[in-house]
């Protein structure tokens, strides 16, 4: 009986990973060309669900990953991915994924906590303003990135989140 309740328990430990990546692109789709682009494509299914029929410069690969960040302010605003983490199993945000966070150098608060369960891919964009003593007109468009991700595991659910620039002297 023992036995069994150690192995309940540990079933339910989460893994949490930070994944090796690279961001290979970036579309501003200023006045939104494809329709509004929001979420992240894993896979031909997911490339497909995002993309539909709209034309990009990305053909979907093994590792690639697109982020369609929906309206965004861009132009001289970029966005920059800075953390791709997969997670496997985790009803503990505190005690799995803000640690990771914490050692990619990410501030917790940051990153608004998200619900994830099973096999999740959480990308974390950083928003990438200018100085602030240089004026350049704000428009809306639609930003797009691509990241390859090395040893890409199959995620059930993929999330992405923004950290707005500004919060913290940037």
């Amino acid at each position: 009986m023992i036995a069994l309740t150690m192995l309940l328990a540990n079933a339910a430990e989460p893994s949490v990973l930070a994944l090796e990546f690279e961001q290979v692109g970036y579309l501003d789709q200023a006045g939104g060309e494809c329709g509004l682009l929001d979420g992240v494509a894993v896979g031909d299914t997911g490339f497909q669900k995002l993309f539909g029929d709209c034309e990009i410069p990305y053909r979907q690969k093994p590792g690639l990953v697109a982020v369609g960040l929906g309206q965004m302010p861009t132009g001289i605003i970029r966005y920059q991915a800075v953390a791709v983490i997969f997670v496997e199993y985790s009803e503990h945000w505190r005690s799995a994924v803000i640690p990771i966070l914490e050692q990619l150098g990410i501030k917790p608060d940051q990153v608004p906590e998200i619900k994830m369960s099973g096999y999740d891919l959480l990308v974390v964009v950083k928003q990438e303003c200018p100085p602030r003593n240089v004026l350049a007109p704000a428009r809306m468009g639609n930003p797009v990135i691509f990241i390859e991700v090395k040893d890409l595991p199959a995620p059930e659910r993929a999330f992405y989140t923004v950290i707005p620039c500004g919060g913290d002297g940037e």
